[in-house]
């Protein structure tokens, strides 16, 4: 049997590597970093980044170094820490000002495990998926003022709600992680709220993270840091702010 398609693409990605030792790595960051402010010119991408152009990047976003592939959409002030690796063929959403630590793992995609092997045998030899879905894709969705901690993994079908802190090393599987929550662990489970389920229900009402940058940084800066606990939230209205 000759050598399976997959191995041969392995192959040619391979000898790419070694002809780009040939070249100093100083031209690859500059070529890398005139395309990422080319193509993203409101936000930040490590030169040592990447960055498909299939990734949608809102303004102010921060990537450190780290690898984004595949259909990938991030709100804006929203910033990722380095060695973090995001890919998959199914599409993943991130909201507006979250902060992804170091090491991050997110993966859209799962091998099939309805078949009596998970191993993708028509891949190797075609080298890609045709008769059978070897891999099954389910959509990742990250709410807003999202916090996840370093070496954190991140499967398909996974779904964070608005102001979720996720716990350092924690594995979230696929189902829904409710808003304002802390979990942690492995496979991920619930620590506690942050709030109480009115003052819960009240931020997700102000959703502040929609209003405008002028109103976040300016008005809204104190309130959102310690104002909260200052005011009566049961007769204040989101919109009095």
């Amino acid at each position: 049997m000759s050598k399976p398609a997959y191995h041969q693409w392995l192959s040619k990605q391979d000898n790419r590597e070694i002809v780009k030792c040939l070249v100093p790595g100083f031209i690859f960051r500059l070529r890398r970093r005139f395309i990422y402010r080319k193509r993203y010119p409101q936000s930040f991408i490590c030169s040592r980044s990447i960055v498909d152009k299939e990734v949608s990047l809102d303004k102010n976003c921060i990537v450190r170094q780290s690898t984004l592939t595949g259909q990938v959409e991030i709100g804006k002030y929203t910033t990722i820490g380095a060695n973090s690796n995001f890919s998959g063929s199914g599409t993943v959403i991130i909201g507006k000002f979250c902060s992804i630590g170091p090491e991050c793992f997110i993966r859209s995609e799962n091998h099939n495990l309805a078949y009596a092997t998970t191993y993708p045998l028509e891949q190797v030899i075609k080298g890609r998926q045709q008769e059978w879905n070897e891999y099954q894709s389910e959509d990742i969705s990250i709410g807003n003022d999202v916090w996840i901690g370093g070496r954190v993994s991140i499967l398909s079908g996974a779904k964070i709600g608005d102001g979720c802190v996720v716990a350092a090393g924690a594995v979230i599987p696929a189902g829904d992680i409710p808003p304002y929550s802390i979990v942690g662990g492995v496979p991920a489970k619930l620590i506690r709220m942050r709030f109480d389920a009115d003052t819960i229900e009240w931020l997700r009402k102000l959703a502040w993270w929609e209003r405008p940058e002028q109103e976040i940084f300016g008005q809204l800066l104190e309130f959102l840091h310690d104002g909260y606990t200052k005011v009566d939230l049961k007769s204040m209205q989101p919109k009095d702010l």
